[in-house]
């Protein structure tokens, strides 16, 4: 098996990429496998019994997360937010001890692996749709225009200053860590950008099958699943919220 990770942050368009590189059926099924905490946690997003201690509940995780991950097939896919990253580089130090980096314990779990940095610039307009997500439940529309992703809303409707400047400076510590880390680990990702993504989502599919060595063509018969959410309340809270800074 060999694989790779998807390393973001939230609302950078990875829902996009990680659906699109599933239907092309040869780039396993990237999913946010570690999303939580802790590995009893994952235990259970994957339905198993937490029923033993994390040293023994780990490998039944990690078998779980390589079904899921791989779809059965040979290439091993995992989308990582910056958010639960700690967790997962702390889980795998304790269950790889011999091992001195997070890229040796990634390749001892799943093979040789690639790495695809994806980033959004505009910090503010990610932070204005990461809170507008929040506030109406709504975070992926389908391009029919059904719900692909609701939840119920969690918070209040209405502009937040103070909040989207938590979020500004929270996405930006994201993306510094992100290039840290790979700084450290010696690893040289491919680069996908929000903007470009959103503007060549099939060019951008097609770079990216390239970059992990796999059969380009297989991106002609994938469709775009998803469809941009950003409307004129989004516009005007990024006018306010940069008008607030001058």
């Amino acid at each position: 098996m060999r694989g790779y990770m998807i390393c973001t942050s939230p609302r950078c368009g990875s829902t996009l990429l990680c659906e699109m590189l599933k239907a092309t059926g040869v780039a396993g099924a990237p999913a946010s496998l570690f999303y939580d905490q802790t590995v009893r946690e994952w235990a259970a997003y994957f339905g198993l019994p937490a029923d033993a201690p994390d040293a023994a509940l780990f490998p039944r995780v990690l078998d779980a997360a390589q079904k899921k991950g791989s779809a059965g097939g040979p290439i091993f896919a995992v989308r990582q937010q910056r958010t639960s990253f700690n967790a997962v580089s702390t889980a795998f130090a304790a269950a790889y001890p011999h091992l001195t980096t997070d890229l040796a314990r990634f390749e001892a779990a799943f093979g040789p692996m690639h790495f695809i940095y994806l980033t959004r610039a505009d910090k503010v307009a990610q932070a204005v749709s990461y809170l507008r997500a929040q506030e109406t439940g709504l975070w992926h529309r389908a391009t029919d225009g059904s719900d692909f992703e609701r939840n119920p809303p969690r918070r209040a409707p209405g502009y937040d200053h103070a909040a989207l400047e938590a979020l500004v400076a929270r996405f930006t510590a994201f993306d510094k860590a992100w290039q840290t880390w790979f700084q450290t680990e010696g690893i040289t990702p491919h680069i996908i950008t929000y903007d470009k993504l959103a503007a060549d989502a099939l060019g951008t599919l097609r770079r990216t099958l390239t970059a992990l060595d796999l059969d380009v063509a297989m991106a002609d018969h994938v469709d775009i699943p998803v469809q941009k959410l950003s409307d004129a309340t989004n516009a005007d809270w990024i006018a306010r919220y940069r008008r607030h800074l001058t």
